[in-house]
Order: structure tokens, then C-alpha cells, then sequence
């Protein structure tokens, strides 16, 4: 149904506006070196990027979610939801299962481009571009589709997969089945964010690394392997982890907005949610 695309958009856009100062801290915290002093903790990432370019610091690359994402939820619960009503029993783990694979198919394509762009205007700012689609232009023409616009894609599918399994399962089971209040909607979601990040959160480590390498200066990586290689070679497992903190503190009011908004939409054109198959 063509509701859950637009409430997914709409959610999505919301969640972005929330959560985008917490997602320019992770990304710094994953990419920069762990020896600075300046990159060492969510506060001194923080202070470090307002002191050097002020409070926009943190809102930079936000164009580009804003649209991607937006795009990219209204697939994630339109495709979703779609999956649930064709199946005989919605509330099983094998449709909701279903449905999030399917979701993380239909997502992946456009999620890789907008993290990809967001990444970098982030991170190396007017060095990576103008704006995101100047961004773009420029891997474009430097690296073609595969190593420049679409550059981290099979990353982005590995994350998205059990990501999304996690998303929509946790959050049905933390909602429940009888009618939720409000808060305990923005809880389901919120916790069903958090839980989403949790289980992928080192292929997205080495995701962003490889997205990143090379625009701030000469590449470090020669591919995956030897990201992750390297990696943990010099910081260890826990540098797998790294931006952890500030990636969950994020996820649970950025989702909870989310849902919360999706729900009301759902609600406004008298449909249950994605499992409303009457």
C-alpha cells in the first residue's frame, strides 16, 4: 500500500533532523585517528568540531540524508509492509524475517550513494564536494559506478540485511500486540534502532573506513580484507567498535521519532500498521 511508503518517507525525513548531530560524531570517531586527542570521546569530538567550524559542523552532509533517507524509509517500511500483507500470518518470525530481507534489498541501492556522499561531505567537507550531487559527480567521473558512486554497496548490503532482521523483530516483540501507548511506541522503536546498529556495527566500521579512504589524502586500504586487516591490527577488536556510544545514543530517538511518526500517518488514514492486512 501506498500509505506505507509515505509514512516511511515522512518518518524518515523526521528521525534524520533528530539524529544527524550524533550520526557527524560517529562517523569522525570511525574514520579519524584514534590517537588524536580530538577524536578520542563523543564530548571532545564534539567540542573539537564546534570550536573549528561551529554548531553547522554537526549538521553537515545533512542534505543529502534528508532526501536519501527519506527515500531509503519510505522502501524500508513500503517494501516491508508490502511483504507482511501477503503473507498468511503477518506476526510470524518468518514473515517479519521476510519482509526485512526484502526491505534490506530494495534500501541497499540507494543507502550506499546517500551514506557514501554524507560520508564524505562529513568528513572531508568542501574537499569532497559542493553539495552531494557535486559530490557524486566528481567520484563519478574520477572512479566510475562500481569504485566511485556505488564504492562500499556490497558492505552496505551485509549490514543491511541483519540489520533490518534485527529492526522490524525487536520492534515487534517490544510493542507487542495489544494497542501501544504512545511512549511505549517511541520505546519499541527507539530500542529496535539501537538493537539494528548493535548487531552490524563492525561492517559498518570498515563501510565507512572504505568509503572515506582517499578523501583526505592518499588511500590506506586496498580493499575490505585489508581494512579490516589492518584494522585491528593497529587498535585492536575494540576498534571495531569504535563510535559505538554515540551511534546507539542516536539510533534510539532518531528511531523512536521514526516509528512514532510512521504510526501516526498509519493511524491519520485509519491503517493499523504494516500487519493491518484487513
Amino acid at each position: 500500500m501506498y500509505i506505507d511508503f509515505i509514512a516511511g518517507w515522512l518518518g524518515g525525513m523526521c528521525g534524520v533532523a533528530i539524529g544527524h548531530p550524533m550520526d557527524t560524531i560517529r562517523l569522525n570517531l570511525q574514520t579519524r585517528n584514534p590517537t588524536n586527542p580530538h577524536y578520542q570521546s563523543m564530548a571532545s569530538t564534539a567540542f573539537h568540531l564546534v570550536e573549528k567550524e561551529g554548531i553547522r559542523a554537526l549538521f553537515r552532509g545533512i542534505s543529502s540524508p534528508l532526501v536519501g533517507l527519506g527515500i531509503m524509509n519510505s522502501l524500508l517500511f513500503g517494501i516491508y509492509g508490502s511483504v507482511l500483507r501477503m503473507m498468511d500470518d503477518p506476526h510470524s518470525l518468518v514473515a517479519i524475517n521476510l519482509g526485512a530481507m526484502a526491505s534490506a534489498f530494495g534500501t541497499a541501492p540507494i543507502c550506499s550513494p546517500v551514506e557514501l556522499t554524507k560520508s564524505r561531505l562529513q568528513v572531508a567537507g568542501a574537499r569532497a564536494g559542493r553539495n552531494p550531487l557535486d559530490c557524486l559527480m566528481k567520484l563519478y567521473y574520477s572512479e566510475g559506478v562500481y569504485n566511485g558512486v556505488f564504492k562500499g554497496f556490497g558492505l552496505t548490503l551485509l549490514r543491511e540485511i541483519p540489520s533490518n532482521m534485527s529492526y522490524f523483530m525487536s520492534y515487534e516483540y517490544l510493542k507487542g500486540k495489544e494497542t501501544p501507548s504512545t511512549l511505549q511506541l517511541f520505546n519499541a522503536g527507539g530500542m529496535a534502532g539501537a538493537i539494528s546498529w548493535i548487531v552490524p556495527y563492525p561492517i559498518d566500521v570498515i563501510k565507512s573506513r572504505m568509503q572515506v579512504d582517499g578523501s583526505r589524502g592518499p588511500r590506506k586500504y586496498k580493499n575490505w580484507r585489508d581494512c579490516l586487516r589492518k584494522t585491528i591490527k593497529r587498535e585492536g577488536y575494540k576498534g571495531l567498535y569504535r563510535g559505538l556510544t554515540p551511534t546507539v545514543v542516536r539510533a534510539y530517538p532518531t528511531n523512536g521519532v521514526t516509528f512514532l511518526s510512521v504510526d501516526y500517518i498509519l493511524k491519520h488514514f485509519n491503517i493499523r500498521g504494516p500487519d493491518d492486512i484487513s
